[in-house]
């Protein structure tokens, strides 16, 4: 039942409903706040009571609760203020060091929020660390492994302290700020798909980083990636799908054609994940079936919310997963492979390809002096 009233209130939000279907009670308000912290939703919850108050709808939430969740909002305004700046920060230093970079994610979604007279939705956005996108100037002819290496060795100088990754290395220069700092965007586990990944990434890379954040074109194809990367490392929370409608609004808004982006999500084999996102797009947050990108698939869509409402934001609430074993790199392995195993009927062939990569990864990282 909570889950049918939050789907209310985030609609609200988006814009997609005018109003609730009736008062919540108390204790309603109070689940859909927890809901809210176990999604990372708190700034788009708030936007939702905002809009209500905006329209002068009666919604039933207590003033000790409102005021507790505004000022829960109030920080999320000054996080993405501090975001912002530092996406800026980081893009003048990193491009005066001899990089060309992209940000990724992030504050460039959070800019396609709506800000109108009822809310600015642009600093309710839970902000995380900084993705950017770097290859260095003189690289763009370069062997992957060797613009890795250059990237690698930047980080180390500026406190990397952990070992890269297939796709990126994370270091806090003196400022505190976390930034992951990709040679490659994202990834697919089947070798053969990600071939194909690779080599669009490849061909995106000038016209994305003439720019300061990833172009909508791009997010179209990575953001999904991105939520289908989530589903099997640790879960995917509702925070990224509600990004994505923001990318795919943004674009039916502006007249951008999405054939490109489906085919390439098709060439990659994630049609049925794509189908599934769209149901949840179209059935809980109300986008027209117009709008979306593709046809929606019910049945993977149901599939797939449930994995969302049981997982929360990376998969923190899911109790199929030890928390405490995240850190064990055999345990955590063991771990997502039986998790995984949940997936096969839906995603075969990620699920079979998953721990033949993941044991290639760990080798690969040591043959090439990474680790």
């Amino acid at each position: 039942m909570y889950s049918s009233l939050f789907f209310e209130l985030l609609r609200v939000a988006l814009g997609t409903q005018q109003a609730l279907s009736r008062p919540f009670t108390e204790d309603e308000w109070r689940e859909l706040y927890a809901m809210s912290e176990k999604q990372t939703l708190m700034g788009v919850g708030m936007a939702g009571i905002l809009r209500l108050k905006a329209r002068e709808a009666e919604c039933g939430i207590s003033d000790s609760l409102y005021w507790e969740w505004y000022g829960v909002a109030a920080t999320l305004q000054q996080d993405n203020d501090d975001a912002n700046r530092r996406c800026h920060h980081v893009t003048h230093v990193m491009r005066k060091m001899g990089f060309e970079t992209c940000i990724l994610k992030g504050q460039g979604v959070a800019s396609l929020y709506p800000n109108d007279e009822e809310v600015d939705m642009t600093l309710l956005r839970q902000t995380g660390d900084i993705d950017v996108w770097m290859w260095p100037k003189d690289s763009w002819q370069m062997a992957h492994k060797d613009r890795m290496r250059r990237v690698i060795a930047f980080a180390r100088k500026s406190g990397a302290k952990e070992a890269p990754s297939y796709h990126h290395i994370e270091f806090s220069p003196a400022n505190g700020v976390l930034i992951e700092a990709h040679y490659t965007p994202s990834w697919m586990h089947s070798p053969f798909n990600d071939r194909k990944l690779q080599r669009w990434f490849r061909q995106c890379a000038p016209t994305e980083m003439a720019h300061e954040f990833s172009s909508l074109q791009f997010n179209l194809v990575y953001m999904m990636i991105h939520l289908y990367r989530h589903l099997f490392r640790e879960g995917v929370g509702l925070r990224q799908v509600i990004d994505y409608y923001f990318v795919l609004k943004r674009c039916r808004e502006e007249g951008i054609d999405v054939a490109p982006a489906l085919k390439v999500l098709r060439s990659l084999g994630m049609i049925r994940f794509v189908r599934a996102v769209m149901w949840v797009m179209h059935a809980h947050l109300g986008m027209p079936e117009a709008d979306l990108l593709c046809p929606c698939d019910e049945k993977e869509g149901t599939f797939l919310l449930s994995e969302i409402m049981l997982a929360g934001n990376f998969g923190q609430y899911d109790e199929r997963i030890n928390q405490e074993a995240r850190n064990g790199s055999f345990k955590k392995f063991w771990m997502l492979t039986r998790r995984n195993g949940h997936f096969l009927s839906h995603y075969p062939s990620e699920v079979i390809w998953t721990p033949l990569w993941k044991i290639w990864h760990h080798y690969w990282l040591k043959w090439n002096h990474f680790m």
